[in-house]
């Protein structure tokens, strides 16, 4: 859904269920998602042209061969257990972008597929070791912020009521939101700065910007506050993942190719010949591990 007074769409963005796209490939695309799909798309919906990358596709959409201007449709592939999360992720323009700064400032991420904690290797800070899933609820996502799920369900007339529900979380802050010092990482930046939405929520901060709220988060216990909520294990989950990855880290150590050749005396082909035979006979790396 989108907001009731927005006038035009640039593009039309679909969220479609990949397991029922899988057979619906089958069928008109012999399961050649990128050839057989292009075909059909020529074809039924007159595409001039289309662009893969996975898990979205983009095509041109025609009434018929004759119309000189087509329109963008972008089709979103998300699986069956995190559909309902993403289509309400997509909702409202660039409203799931304004939650989800809230929430990257938590310390969680929060995107189509739910709520997440990212976690990274204590020493290495760029090292991501996996993620902890807090969340697939979108209600439960929203009342983690403070945000009322059955206005977000109402739906919206303009973006100005979507900026005033964004302000309405409790852990709303106008500097989280600045360009510059607010979203960390330059990609991050960079992308925002291209979007309307943020843009026109950046000038409706400074036009009301003395009646906003301001949560401190550099005072804010935010492991205590997810898991107070979530009600889940988190610290345990984390140095779980951290062990396995130490775990995992010491065992290939064990078979490094040097210390393979100190043991055996053997280099080159034979060396190479003799790793392969023995990781072989696992039959996954985590048996291997």
């Amino acid at each position: 859904p989108a907001y009731s007074e927005k006038q035009n769409f640039g593009d039309l963005d679909v969220v479609v269920q990949m397991e029922s796209m899988k057979k619906f490939y089958e069928i008109h695309a012999n399961n050649d998602i990128e050839n057989g799909f292009s075909d059909f798309l020529e074809k039924k919906l007159y595409s001039r042209q289309q662009h893969f990358a996975f898990p979205v596709i983009s095509f041109e959409y025609r009434k018929s061969p004759d119309q000189k201007v087509g329109f963008q449709v972008d089709f979103i592939h998300i699986p069956e257990e995190k559909y309902d999360f993403s289509l309400n992720y997509l909702s409202y323009n660039d409203l799931g972008n304004l939650i989800g700064v809230i929430y990257r400032h938590l310390g969680l991420r929060f995107g189509h597929y739910g709520v997440n904690k990212e976690v990274y290797h204590p020493n290495l800070e760029t090292t991501k070791l996996g993620e902890i899933a807090i969340s697939k609820n979108f209600d439960e996502a929203l009342e983690f912020i403070g945000l009322s799920k059955e206005r977000f369900h109402e739906g919206f007339k303009n973006m100005d009521e979507v900026f005033k529900y964004v302000v309405s979380s409790k852990f709303f802050s106008p500097e989280i939101y600045a360009l510059e010092t607010g979203v960390n990482d330059y990609k991050s930046r960079r992308r925002n700065a291209l979007r309307s939405t943020y843009s026109g929520f950046l000038k409706w901060i400074k036009e009301n910007e003395n009646d906003l709220p301001k949560f401190d988060f550099k005072n804010a216990k935010k492991e205590d506050l997810i898991n107070d909520f979530f009600k889940i294990e988190y610290k345990k989950q984390k140095q779980e993942i951290i062990d396995k990855f130490s775990e995992k880290f010491t065992a290939k150590d064990r078979i490094k190719g040097e210390k393979l050749s100190e043991w055996t005396g053997l280099t080159h082909q034979a060396l190479g010949v003799l790793s392969k035979s023995f990781k072989s006979g696992f039959e996954n790396e985590e048996e291997l591990i």
